[in-house]
């Protein structure tokens, strides 16, 4: 049972002061409700069953396959409008529901000094809660687009459909290393109405455009993912080891959430060395760099001043895109102590 509330008052700024402008109250005047929501969204019951099944058979005291069965829920509610321009069509956000099954051996190997897990699953959502954002909106009180920051609206269905793999293996009794590899393939199965930036002009009868993104990609989902990691210690004196890790990670192309556009995969190497009291005693201090050769790669892209009316109007004539990155090359140190 969830409850929602969002009090709201709303003033016109003077532009040359800063200042509300006196009388223009943005409730009284129509353009927000004082309750930020309808009233009719405020709350919202619902009675879901979820729960996990699971099935295991060893095959020997070194290899165990199972099969799990699970579903999952999570509540709907009132989208939140802090801006007063919300479509009515996404004043309500549907509860959200997921059905999933996986497969999956895992065993040891080479008298236990290995060890590996693989699994097959699928995971199949309903009413799936995708946040949406920078999108254009027709503002009925301003009577033209404006540009929404965020919100939430559902999918009909999405499904993510993958395989993961991990293999460890101890190759020196001071000397581990593993591999993990992931695949997705994550894509909306149903997703007619998904608010976008469209050519149409925006007005009170059509308030927003809409991209059928049907059997299209997941944003920010890349198809393929994995981890190499290396943990090397030998003893430096007595009551402490000297370690050696290294961390490498990589991902191949994703959707970008906002543009649909792709972003180039990359990999990353992070690099540790240090002391730390032997037999897991309680201090360590590292030296560190993590991203070792400035790998640079764009994660977001938000709007350019072509699509965004507000960027139009604070910058017009131009063009430019706003992005995100990963975090480029650091050099650190951490200590640390456990009482």
């Amino acid at each position: 049972r969830s409850n929602t509330a969002q009090p709201t008052s709303g003033s016109v700024l003077d532009p040359t002061t800063g200042e509300p402008i006196p009388g223009l109250d943005l409730v009284a005047l129509g353009a927000l409700q004082a309750e930020g929501i309808d009233p009719k969204y405020k709350q919202n019951t619902s009675h879901p069953i979820t729960g996990t099944l699971k099935a295991q058979y060893f095959f020997s005291p070194d290899l165990v396959g199972y099969v799990t069965f699970d579903r999952a829920y999570r509540v709907g509610a009132a989208n939140l409008n802090i801006q007063g321009s919300l479509p009515n069509d996404f004043a309500e956000l549907d509860s959200e529901s997921a059905r999933s099954a996986e497969i999956g051996l895992k065993g040891n190997f080479m008298e236990q000094r290995g060890r590996f897990a693989v699994a097959i699953f699928d995971q199949i959502y309903s009413n799936y809660q995708q946040d949406i954002q920078n999108i254009p909106v027709y503002d009925p009180f301003a009577g033209r687009a404006a540009n929404i920051n965020t919100f939430v609206a559902n999918a009909k269905e999405a499904e993510i459909l993958g395989v993961e793999s991990e293999v460890n293996y101890l190759i020196l009794d001071n000397w581990d290393v593993g591999v993990s590899l992931t695949y997705n393939d994550a894509k909306f199965n149903d997703f007619k109405n998904n608010p976008c930036q469209g050519s149409i002009t925006l007005t009170a009868a059509h308030p927003y455009n809409v991209c059928d993104l049907s059997n299209k990609s997941l944003p920010l989902a890349p198809k393929w993912a994995g981890v190499i990691t290396s943990n090397f210690s030998l003893p430096a004196f007595d009551g402490a080891d000297w370690y050696f890790n290294a961390l490498i990670n990589f991902r191949s192309d994703q959707v970008d959430k906002v543009t649909r556009n792709t972003l180039g995969g990359y990999g990353t190497t992070d690099l540790f060395t240090g002391l730390r009291a032997a037999d897991k005693g309680p201090w360590d201090v590292s030296l560190w760099v993590k991203n070792v050769f400035d790998k640079r790669a764009v994660t977001r892209i938000f709007n350019s001043t072509t699509t965004n009316p507000d960027l139009q109007a604070l910058f017009p004539g131009e063009t430019f895109s706003m992005v995100s990155t990963n975090l480029p090359r650091q050099i650190g140190a951490t200590g640390t102590y456990r009482f």
